[in-house]
């Protein structure tokens, strides 16, 4: 009987085939995760190459399209979903960029425009600002035209110094122009409205602040005594009638009428003692009422051009302010310089 022995040998090269096909298992496992790995490094990197260049290769994409083919990825969807998320992603950078740059660009033109009307504001402003000289000299002319004519209503001195009160309006206007005239009326009516009534402010400025106006107006823009005579003889005559109408507003009755009704009695008086049967209707007087107040207005005025040709000599820039004839100068007396 025969014993088989069995040899050490072949049960040592079954564990070293067993360890050697474990080795080779880990082998092959360690390069399949190496090379899986570099399918993911090499895809990471061409992706990234495809971020660099937003457009992209041809060649690139089809690389990365074998790779993912060859490493069993998601295939061609997935490349160009990501090409094209990346392309809008950077349109969306470049519109943010310039909208951005067109907000920026819209806020500095809105701050420009802002800060040249608030330069033109300021010119307007300075601009619109009065001369301090202007505004002492009107005040102090209208202070003087108050106090002299509230004066002389309360002694009686109408008729003495009666053609004096338009000659600060007309110096004013002739100084600084037709604003300070009217500053200068202003000012006189409501310091006489203060001190002797609003009666008294509304004759002034009716029967010599008008006559006043018209004259600074039509000398400051040189009309010849032709056209600046009657135009003060007119605004003359409409504060004459402008006065009477105040003053029957305030009376309550009415002056005009009184008027003629006593010069109606005073012509039938006369003419009954003259033995005279013709006695002219009330239109009639009327009539010749305002006629008279016209020729009063124009003989008033044209002494006002003489007066004030000789009185506004200094107290203008100008020698020659009231634009009076050269006859009309030498026969008033003025010196050469003056007549120049």
């Amino acid at each position: 009987m025969t014993s088989t022995v069995l040899s050490p040998k072949p049960l040592r090269s079954a564990a070293a085939a067993a360890a050697s096909s474990r080795r080779r298992r880990a082998k092959s496992g360690s390069c399949c995760c190496t090379s899986s790995s570099f399918l993911s490094k090499n895809k990471t990197k061409e992706y990234r190459g495809n971020r660099v260049s937003t457009s992209g290769s041809t060649r690139t994409i089809k690389t990365t399209r074998m790779n993912y083919n060859g490493a069993g990825g998601g295939g061609d969807d997935d490349v160009s979903f990501f090409v094209i998320a990346k392309q809008r992603r950077r349109m969306l950078k470049c519109f943010r960029r310039s909208s951005t740059i067109t907000i920026t660009a819209a806020a500095a033109v809105a701050a420009t425009a802002e800060v040249e009307n608030e330069d033109e504001r300021k010119k307007k402003r300075k601009s619109n600002k009065l001369p301090t000289r202007m505004v002492v000299e009107t005040a102090m002319l209208a202070a003087m035209t108050g106090l002299s004519f509230h004066l002389s209503a309360s002694f009686r001195l109408e008729t003495y110094l009666g053609s004096l009160f338009p000659l600060p309006v007309v110096v004013a206007s002739a100084r600084w122009g037709d604003v300070a005239a009217w500053r200068t009326l202003l000012v006189a009516f409501l310091l006489l409205t203060l001190l002797s009534g609003p009666l008294r402010a509304s004759n002034y400025a009716c029967l010599h602040g008008f006559i006043g106006l018209a004259l600074g107006m039509c000398w400051k823009r040189k009309f010849s005594w032709v056209q600046s005579v009657p135009i003060s003889a007119l605004a003359r005559t409409i504060g004459v009638f402008s006065s009477l109408a105040i003053s029957s507003l305030v009376i309550r009755e009415n002056i005009l009428r009184l008027m003629i009704q006593q010069v109606y009695a005073l012509i039938d008086q006369i003419c009954a003692t003259l033995g005279a049967t013709f006695v002219p209707n009330m239109t009639t007087i009327l009539c010749v009422a305002f006629v008279f107040v016209i020729l009063n207005s124009l003989s008033y005025t044209l002494i006002l051009h003489l007066v004030y040709s000789i009185a506004l000599v200094t107290a203008t820039p100008d020698r020659n302010f009231s634009n009076a004839p050269l006859k009309v100068r030498r026969a008033l007396g003025l010196s050469s310089t003056f007549i120049q």
